[in-house]
């Protein structure tokens, strides 16, 4: 969970909407996951979107979450230089996460992560990848993960260099269900997605 969604939200689930796409702004959801070596084509496949009206007027990419009771729940990406990188709609997560699916056929393996970016990162590689939105979800988020995973094989669960002993606790759960390893990024890059595509290659 990141620090701004520490606090409590009284808005129900019912009022939250999909941010409205801003068809102007395709080319700069190109050019932004581009430039930081990220398939805007997966991306939009896995139906990830620009918009100007997501909780503020900042252009931003749109990834809408997952969860048990089917509800919207989203995460949105400063495309530009932000206070806030990530914003999230006002109302309860619940369970929500982030399932980004690689290009067609069976996934090579699953990989959890903490952001959308490394998300995506890992199913340009394969991965059925799932982003935990922070490094300390709810225990809620931690059950529908286990829900995912169980039986997968193999199931890789990938660390930020800064902080990397929060997702290493979350091995422990998952590791109950599925066959499942720790890594990290490679030194000197905080997360998967600060990688150039040659060391994500490498790396897995």
């Amino acid at each position: 969970m990141y620090n701004h969604e520490r606090t409590i939200k009284s808005i129900s689930n019912t009022s939250i909407t999909m941010p409205i796409c801003n068809i102007h702004l395709w080319d700069s959801f190109y050019k932004y996951l581009n430039t930081r070596e990220l398939s805007g084509t997966l991306a939009r496949l896995n139906q990830w979107y620009p918009s100007s009206s997501a909780g503020d007027a900042i252009p931003r990419i749109v990834i809408p979450a997952y969860n048990t009771a089917k509800s919207i729940f989203w995460q949105a990406r400063a495309m530009v230089e932000a206070e806030k990188r990530y914003q999230s709609p006002h109302g309860t997560r619940n369970d929500s996460l982030i399932v980004v699916s690689p290009y067609g056929g069976t996934p090579r393996f699953s990989l959890i992560c903490e952001g959308p970016m490394d998300a995506l990162a890992g199913a340009m590689l394969g991965a059925r990848s799932i982003a935990l939105m922070g490094n300390t979800p709810p225990e809620s988020v931690l059950d529908l993960t286990r829900t995912l995973v169980r039986g997968t094989l193999p199931l890789i669960v990938l660390a930020d260099n800064d902080d990397p002993g929060s997702l290493s606790l979350i091995l422990g759960h998952v590791s109950q269900v599925a066959s499942s390893m720790l890594l990290l990024p490679p030194a000197g890059y905080k997360d998967l997605a600060a990688c150039p595509i040659s060391l994500r290659k490498a790396l897995f």
